[in-house]
């Protein structure tokens, strides 16, 4: 349909009105319609699965549609691990100090920011497969809210990270510690044009669920896994131009471990990496005996020092700043 001179709007008229119709929306329809809005104008689709199962439409070097990938990646791996996301042959430990010490099994709940976001954790809540609260008193109304964690990076975070943390990364490389459901790999391949992303991952189970995921989806020319622990990838560490540790050590490493592996970070990072951190680094250090001074090893990197990207995928990023406060961004001196 054409339309006439007189229907034409401003670009910034029509950025306003979109941004008015973003907020009246809720989140997840927020994402569908920018997703549909893209395949519709662009005249490709990206992001759906058509026919063989083995077979997923995706341009090697460009993702135009970024938030439909992310969501059709979860979507994927939701429907191939547990409900929490944890496989049999992980162990998860305690934290016996900090902040996380109080993850009494009993009234933790791990649900998987990457698979679930708020919308659908509200459906599995509806629908009977999670609950929000345990009784104290078996019987009583004595309730209290369960306590939930996360293993993974948010697809809502993804994009605050290497859009919003984290300078453009053409040709650098990116390193997960820990990368487990591959949530930050698939994340560095929609938004940034890194050379080579790497996941180092000590799970074989976890491996090769990347690695088919990858397959699927065809990211294999820039995303590369490595079975292994991280102090076996000293050269991978010493090449990486961004690290990110989401949460990596503490569920799953002694203390002693703990130390052994922030002494090998602090002692193969190069200078002038970016790290990712969350929790913060001296938080993480607090209760380890590592000798590291952090301020002294890292300097903090405020958003405004990071060339700023295009804020087409996440209309909110500006309004709820302290829900990414967790998240932080290094310089190593």
């Amino acid at each position: 349909m054409n339309m006439s001179e007189n229907n034409i709007i401003s670009l910034e008229d029509a950025k306003k009105q979109l941004n008015c119709l973003m907020e009246r929306l809720s989140k997840s329809n927020r994402e569908e319609l920018l997703s549909d809005a893209i395949q519709t104008w662009s005249g490709i689709k990206f992001g759906v699965n058509s026919g063989d199962d083995d077979e997923f439409e995706n341009d090697e070097d460009t993702m135009d549609d970024p938030v439909a990938t992310l969501n059709s990646i979860a979507k994927e791996i939701r429907e191939r691990v547990p409900l929490d996301a944890i496989f049999p042959s992980e162990t998860i430990i305690i934290p016996s100090k900090g902040e996380n010490s109080n993850c009494c099994p009993n009234t933790t709940v791990h649900v998987d920011a990457f698979l679930y976001d708020d919308d659908e954790v509200d459906d599995l809540e509806k629908e009977g497969k999670l609950k929000r609260y345990y009784c104290r008193d078996c019987g009583s109304k004595n309730i209290e809210p369960l306590i939930f964690i996360s293993n993974s990076v948010s697809r809502e975070d993804l994009y605050h990270i290497f859009n919003t943390l984290l300078p453009t990364l053409d040709g650098k490389i990116v390193l997960d510690v820990g990368s487990r459901l591959g949530a930050v790999l698939y994340g560095a391949y929609v938004y940034t044009d890194a050379a080579r992303i790497i996941g180092v991952e000590m799970n074989k189970d976890l491996c090769d669920l990347q690695n088919e995921v990858v397959k699927k989806f065809k990211m294999s020319k820039r995303i590369e896994i490595l079975h292994k622990r991280i102090e076996n990838a000293a050269d991978v560490l010493a090449s990486a131009d961004v690290i990110v540790l989401n949460n990596a050590f503490e569920f799953y490493l002694s203390e002693s471990e703990q130390i052994k592996v922030w002494q090998f970070l602090k002692a193969n990072i190069k200078r002038g990496a970016f790290i990712i951190s969350r929790p913060r680094i001296a938080i993480a250090l607090s209760n380890l005996k590592t000798n590291i001074k952090a301020d002294e090893w890292v300097k903090e990197v405020t958003e405004d020092s990071t060339e700023k990207k295009s804020n087409l995928f996440n209309m909110e990023s500006n309004k709820n700043v302290d829900q990414f406060t967790e998240i932080i961004c290094y310089k190593v001196l």
